[in-house]
């Protein structure tokens, strides 16, 4: 976890890091530049990458795919792998072409990849390219560089995976070939957003109950999309009452989409279904607030009762218990639970985060805020976004370290513009100020605006520590990507 978070931060302030090689460009052979740098290079400005890459992408491409590419660097990327000199035209590429190019198709523009040779196109190659991103994502580093991704750039991708599959269909189609209906098997291999929900209503009922957990807990796949699904669920699988324990547990997302009505009956005496729904943040106030009461009386216990256990299987649910009922728990329960809800983005009310933050505030818990160390703040996580204008207005250096990214991106708007002053948020660390939301950003005076840039440019949080997370980044990036070791 330590490691993962160093990873984290590290990515961050890669920009900074290749400073040096920018400014020395004049002086350092282009080819030796390339090299030196590694799974850095697309972090360059993306004229200096263009540069470095210029005349070397046909012998270092196999070296490149593993590689992670902001989204700045896709057009000058695609750019270059259009070019004459380079792979040209996408309507002239070759299945070995294809191969070559691995991770690295699905960053060309949309329109690209709608001219893309479909001779070339194959489901072997299209389901292992797809299973390759899938478990590079998942990987330590995939996980630490996507960490800040917008809903944007994710319904991007996950548009460009569905237009490569789309294309698949239509070269299927036109060769006579049978219909392509995805397996199981098909979609534990690849990344299950890219099928789109027209596609995966035509599995089979085995294959789609078999791979239900694939689907509920796939993050990308769109809202609007999680209905009809669920639909089916129960066309299969029966009526929510009747609804087995090993089908609940599966739903993930798709549960978000029972309406008050079904949540009334579905079955909470198993504390894995409760944790499996407190797992899930895309739950309404009426949703939250009904499965909160339905948990309480299930256990025949009121909020004074609630153990750290009982907090911990909450989870998002936690959001379902009014103000006051917060301020009926233990202090002790919840500091126990706290670093594990921390590190939820939790959806409650400011007056909700504000009660919650304030039950770690006692003499015999972390006791007043003034007192605070980073560990405390790193421990409680996002729910340091309850603290008040005032607690936040006075924090120091130390303390302003120990504030997650999350914590800052939940904290609400109006509340963040008076709380931070400029100098405050000069302190902020890249990933820190990343995390500011437009929301907040729009309640900013042109002091403190001018701050946050400073923080993104010139990254003046704690340096040694950014130090060291660059050289474990290096150090990752070079042992398992940079040789052409995958996964």
């Amino acid at each position: 976890m330590a490691a993962a978070k160093k990873i984290s931060s590290a990515v961050g302030s890669l920009r900074s890091c290749v400073k040096n090689v920018e400014n020395s460009a004049g002086t350092i052979d282009p080819r030796a530049q390339f090299i030196i740098l590694g799974s850095l290079a697309p972090f360059l400005k993306g004229s200096a990458y263009l540069t470095l890459s210029q005349g070397m992408m046909l012998k270092n491409v196999e070296r490149v795919t593993n590689y992670f590419y902001p989204q700045e660097t896709w057009l000058p990327l695609s750019q270059l792998l259009q070019e004459s000199q380079s792979f040209g035209s996408p309507t002239l590429w070759t299945p070995l072409l294809l191969e070559r190019l691995d991770r690295l198709v699905p960053l060309l523009p949309l329109n690209s990849l709608q001219s893309l040779n479909m001779a070339a196109l194959s489901s072997r190659w299209l389901f292992r390219m797809l299973s390759e991103e899938r478990l590079w994502r998942k990987s330590e580093l995939g996980t630490a560089c996507t960490k800040a991704e917008t809903v944007d750039q994710r319904a991007e991708n996950m548009q460009k995976q569905r237009t490569l599959l789309q294309r698949l269909f239509l070269a299927r189609s036109m060769s006579n070939s049978s219909v392509l209906v995805p397996e199981c098997a098909n979609l534990r291999g690849s990344i299950v957003s890219a099928w789109g929900v027209e596609v995966l209503l035509t599995m089979t009922p085995v294959n789609f109950i078999d791979c239900l957990e694939q689907i509920g807990q796939n993050p990308d796949i769109p809202n609007s999309e999680l209905a009809p699904l669920l639909t089916r669920v129960l066309k299969i699988a029966g009526p929510v009452s009747v609804l087995p324990k090993h089908v609940v547990l599966r739903l993930g997302r798709l549960a978000t989409k029972l309406s008050v009505k079904q949540l009334k009956v579905v079955s909470l005496e198993d504390l894995q279904v409760v944790e499996a729904f407190g797992n899930q943040q895309e739950w309404t106030t009426s949703q939250l607030n009904t499965l909160v009461n339905r948990f309480l009386k299930t256990y025949k216990v009121t909020a004074k009762d609630l153990t750290a256990l009982h907090l911990v299987t909450l989870g998002y649910l936690i959001c379902g218990l009014p103000e006051i009922d917060i301020q009926q728990i233990t202090p002790l329960e919840f500091c126990s639970a706290v670093m594990y809800l921390g590190q939820f983005s939790l959806s409650c009310t400011e007056l909700q985060l504000e009660a919650l933050v304030r039950l770690c505030t006692g003499n015999a818990m972390f006791g007043t805020v003034s007192g605070w160390t980073e560990d405390i703040f790193l421990e409680i996580g996002s729910v340091a976004a309850g603290l008040q204008d005032i607690e936040l207005s006075s924090l120091v250096l130390e303390q302003i370290q120990g504030l997650t990214p999350l914590a800052i991106s939940l904290i609400f708007p109006k509340k963040f513009a008076v709380s931070f002053s400029s100098q405050q948020l000069q302190l902020f660390s890249w990933s820190q100020a990343k995390a500011v939301t437009e929301q907040q950003k729009k309640l900013l005076d042109n002091e403190q605006t001018k701050a946050l840039t400073l923080a993104l440019i010139e990254d003046s949080g704690n340096q040694t520590y950014r130090g060291d997370a660059y050289f474990l980044c290096m150090m990752s990036c070079r042992s398992k990507y940079s040789h052409g070791q995958k996964y």
